[in-house]
């Protein structure tokens, strides 16, 4: 379980890696049009060398603004989206696993309790059997097979527990 709690805690760092990536991506891709937009350039030219390069300039800053969002999309897509599903399946599994040792550990502290009280029931049974061998060498015949017949009976209840 502690195995199965460090590697949930490495895939949710990375999921957060992930997230934080894509934001920062998002983020620049917009600043940089905000930034591209708020750009004055003469738009007085009407032809030449000059037009010519401002319109270079603005499609390849637009063009690299496209690449930045295009590339908060493929994190989304082929590792945002997939690492979430992996650790919702894990988690998923984890919790199946973690109910059935749950149950396994709960089915233990049950029979731990129950041989517990069998124990001591097995031990007053015990001592009182002990009790009863040291005084049969007193008692006459009829009394120690009376006495006999409590100790088998004893028995009998010491096999049961």
């Amino acid at each position: 379980m502690l195995q199965n709690e460090k590697a949930t805690k490495t895939l949710n760092s990375l999921s957060s890696f992930y997230k934080e990536f894509m934001h920062l991506e998002n983020d620049y891709s917009r600043r940089f049009n905000t930034l591209l937009n708020r750009l004055e350039l003469p738009k007085h030219e009407n032809a030449g060398t000059l037009k010519t390069s401002i319109n270079v300039f603005q499609d390849q800053c637009l063009r690299v603004s496209e690449s930045h969002s295009l590339q908060a999309r493929r994190i989304q897509d082929a590792l945002q989206q997939p690492l979430l599903e992996l650790v919702s399946d894990r988690k998923a599994r984890e919790k199946v696993v973690e109910t059935k040792i749950r149950q396994s550990w709960n089915e233990l502290t049950e029979l731990r309790n129950k041989c517990g009280s069998k124990s001591d029931k097995y031990e007053d049974l015990w001592s009182s059997m002990s009790s009863l061998k040291r005084t049969r060498m007193t008692l006459d015949n009829i009394e120690a097979e009376k006495l006999e017949q409590k100790l088998s009976a004893m028995k009998t209840k010491m096999l049961i527990i």
